[in-house]
């Protein structure tokens, strides 16, 4: 008996194919790249949103220095964090116009709500220690509540439930720049 031409050609490509399918199949697939890297340079990126996040200084409890905007201790009002220390993290301020924006960059701003969530994890800090020292405290969100201009958002880091007070308390700041929009 005869097997068809055809039958053999589709045959012989069938096992071309497979052939040529377990080496791929084989290979050990790259690994994914890490969520957090560290840039070198004081800063850290999230490569799943594309923000970047500033390292803050000094340790826990040192005490604040309101000269270094990246003092893990400094602590600010809403209106503060969103003007002058934003200012400074930028360059802009008269006593840094010399220096440029942290990192060589000047476009440093307060994270919305959303965006500071996505660094709180799971863990006794809830910050990666990768970020640098991390205050167990409130740190403010460029986020206003709805009810009114009055209100702005937070998170405290030892607690990821957002909280939302009025602008004149005094809370950490942590500085962001990019994402994908």
């Amino acid at each position: 008996m005869m097997i068809p031409r055809s039958l053999v050609a589709a045959a012989v490509v069938t096992v071309a194919l497979i052939v040529a399918w377990i080496p791929a199949v084989a290979q050990p697939q790259p690994a994914a790249a890490p969520k957090l890297v560290d840039n070198g340079n004081d800063t850290i990126t999230d490569s799943q949103s594309g923000l970047i996040w500033e390292k803050q200084t000094t340790e826990v409890g040192s005490g604040p220095n309101l000269r270094d905007p990246r003092d893990v201790d400094n602590t600010y009002t809403w209106d503060v964090a969103m003007s002058d220390w934003v200012d400074q993290m930028n360059g802009r301020l008269i006593a840094n116009v010399g220096d440029g924006g942290f990192a060589g960059y000047s476009d440093w701003r307060l994270p919305t709500l959303a965006e500071l969530s996505t660094i709180v994890q799971n863990n006794p800090t809830r910050v990666d220690a990768m970020f640098g020292p991390n205050a167990a405290a409130p740190y403010w969100s460029a986020s206003r509540r709805a009810l009114g201009p009055a209100i702005a958002w937070y998170v405290v880091f030892g607690n990821e439930i957002p909280v939302s007070v009025g602008k004149p308390f005094t809370f950490h700041a942590r500085a962001v720049r990019g994402g994908r929009r």
